[in-house]
Formats: structure tokens, C-alpha cells, sequence
């Protein structure tokens, strides 16, 4: 019998880094927390927390960040079976910091393993393109 899902999302995932300074230049910045971040990873997740069947297609570098999105993506129950490893790419990783007055966020965002994937009408949902 052929998986259904209730949400099915594509693109980007990352591993966040938060800094736990406000209002410093990222020059100055000495710790952050880490989360798994990309807008498709966090409505596949949030599907996922309110009870629907959901899977992910993106793509994670073959490395730690890769690894820890997939730890994560498996201890959330969301469907990673699409998700390929790419050799000798690097997991999407995003620096975030709060700036006051205003509270702005300042982001750097660095994507590498997900912009290389792309959509087919093979019997998989989703490829990668050769790296």
C-alpha cells in the first residue's frame, strides 16, 4: 500500500544559530543555541506536532549539520525518507542576532546542499541535480 501524507513541503532546511547576546554587533557575539530552521522544515514539523502525516523534500549536506537535521526531523516523526545526503556539500547554516533599538534581526545565511534540488515527474518525489 502506497504512503499517503497530509503535508507535503519542499525546500530549504538549516541548522539556526540564535545568539544569546542582544543588542551587540555580531563581532561581538559568544554563544548562540541551535535549532533546525527553513521555512518547509518548520510547517513540516508544526504538521507533524498537531497530528498530521507529514514529509520534507529537501536535501543536507553530508556532514554534522546534515546529520543533526535528520536527527531531529526523525525524533519529530516527519517522513525523511526524500531526503538526500550530498557528497561534498554543506548543510544550510543561518547566524541570527537582535539588534535594539528597533529589535530588527540580522541574519547570514549561507545555502549550500538544498538549491540543489529539484522537482521530477520520476517515481520519486524529488532528485538532486549532480553535484
Amino acid at each position: 500500500m502506497a504512503r499517503t501524507y497530509d503535508v507535503l513541503t519542499m525546500g530549504r532546511s538549516s541548522i539556526d544559530l540564535y545568539a544569546h547576546q542582544i543588542g551587540v554587533p555580531m563581532t561581538e557575539v559568544t554563544s548562540f543555541d541551535a535549532y533546525v530552521g527553513g521555512c518547509p522544515t518548520n510547517i513540516s514539523v508544526g504538521a507533524r506536532r498537531l497530528g498530521l502525516r507529514s514529509a520534507l523534500l529537501t536535501a543536507v549536506g553530508d556532514d554534522q549539520v546534515g546529520e543533526f537535521v535528520l536527527a531531529f526531523l526523525s525524533r519529530e516523526g516527519v517522513e525523511a525518507r526524500f531526503i538526500p545526503r550530498k557528497k561534498g556539500r554543506r548543510t544550510s547554516a543561518v547566524l541570527m542576532a537582535i539588534q535594539p533599538p528597533d529589535a530588527r534581526w540580522s541574519r547570514s545565511s549561507s545555502e549550500r546542499a538544498a538549491r540543489h534540488c529539484r522537482a521530477t515527474t520520476t517515481s520519486r518525489p524529488a532528485s538532486c541535480t549532480p553535484c
